[in-house]
């Protein structure tokens, strides 16, 4: 594996929770539907957009500039299984932002943006017609099934 200095891991962890903001701002042209293939074919910030909970998080990673965490080489497949497959395990405590959490038993049935760490990690959603929205992990949790494990992937 190669080393990537920690000040440029933050730096393109920055760029995904800023790519996970932008989105925020514009949920009213942001759609939830699962499609296949993710728009990955669009130019980034490319509007209006339809995707789903780990589209949205794939795109985040690409437009932040990161490696695809559904470990397709941003193929424009991939779901929440992938994003299982291809991280590893961290505690929900330890979270950083740019990890992100996966609800439900494997394979996986909802999967949110860390963008900022704590006990009670706040995140960006995108699991319905109205998201991405910012919420607090613990709110999340309570409609979605359990467990909630947090994963972390090598970003360059």
């Amino acid at each position: 594996m190669k080393f990537i200095p920690l000040r440029r891991q933050w730096a393109i962890r920055d760029e995904i929770v800023k790519v996970g903001h932008w989105g925020v701002k514009e949920t009213e042209r942001i759609h939830y539907g699962q499609i296949r293939p993710i728009p990955v074919h669009l130019p980034p910030f490319h509007l209006p957009l339809t995707t789903d909970c780990s589209g949205w998080i794939d795109l985040c990673f690409m437009w932040g500039g990161a490696r695809d965490p559904l470990g397709m080489d941003y193929s424009g497949f991939g779901s929440t299984y992938n994003l299982i497959k291809h991280g590893w395990h961290v505690e929900l405590d330890a979270a950083l932002p740019g990890d992100v959490i996966v609800y439900g038993p494997t394979p996986g049935h909802h999967a949110v943006l860390v963008i900022e760490k704590g006990v009670d990690p706040t995140v960006i959603s995108h699991g319905q017609e109205k998201g991405p929205i910012v919420l607090k992990h613990s709110v999340e949790q309570k409609y979605q099934p359990k467990p909630a494990r947090a994963f972390r992937y090598r970003l360059r």
